[in-house]
């Protein structure tokens, strides 16, 4: 399901299915959003709900990212500082500018 909020399109792709079956933080929030266009919001807030689900998407992905070369030294492989220092740093900065504004 596509809508169109404040000019930008944002899909669900999950239709139909309950948002507590939902995995991902982001796909549920932005189903949620899609579910709710019927509601009045503004363009400011519509962009400030896609902005905030974009930044929980990339702290997923970062997330996942770690946790795959976490469970790949544990399997025995080389470690990769900068791998990790990516990781840890794409994903710990989105959270200071969450938690500081």
């Amino acid at each position: 399901m596509r809508v169109i909020l404040a000019g930008r399109a944002i899909d669900d792709s999950f239709p139909g299915v309950a948002l507590e079956h939902i995995a991902s933080t982001a796909d549920r929030a932005r189903s949620l959003l899609v579910r709710n266009a019927d509601q009045t919001l503004t363009e400011e807030g519509v962009l400030s709900i896609t902005g905030a689900i974009n930044m929980v998407a990339g702290l997923e992905y970062h997330h996942a990212n770690f946790m795959a070369a976490y469970s790949a030294v544990q399997e025995g492989e080389a470690l990769d500082k900068l791998v990790f220092s990516h990781e840890v740093i794409a994903y710990c900065d989105p959270a200071y500018l969450v938690v500081a504004v």
